[in-house]
């Protein structure tokens, strides 16, 4: 049996809080913003393109090098938004984000 458990919550400060539960059968097949689901914390930081980057870098470096990789066009959101909100604001907020 495969399971795989997403819950994500809204949080303040325009952060979602992300909690994953993966099936031992995924071990080894994954990869992404929460890690590589492999018992290897030396390569969870791997980046949209495949490059990982070293979990000592500084926090900007891995902002940029790996947390921005994943961010989506707003085209491609799957998120309903406010009257008055959109998935651009959301990109500007990351674009001008810095740790």
């Amino acid at each position: 049996q495969i399971k795989l458990v997403l819950t994500i919550s809204p949080s303040t400060a325009l952060v979602l809080n992300v909690a994953a539960s993966v099936a031992e059968t995924f071990r080894g097949r994954t990869y992404g913003l929460l890690g590589t689901y492999d018992g290897n914390s030396t390569n969870d930081l791997r980046s949209s393109n495949g490059i990982i980057v070293n979990s000592n870098a500084l926090p900007e470096q891995i902002h940029q090098q790996f947390g921005v990789t994943w961010a989506i066009r707003p085209n491609a959101s799957v998120f309903y938004y406010d009257l008055g909100q959109s998935a651009q604001f959301f990109e500007d907020q990351n674009r001008l984000f810095v740790p």
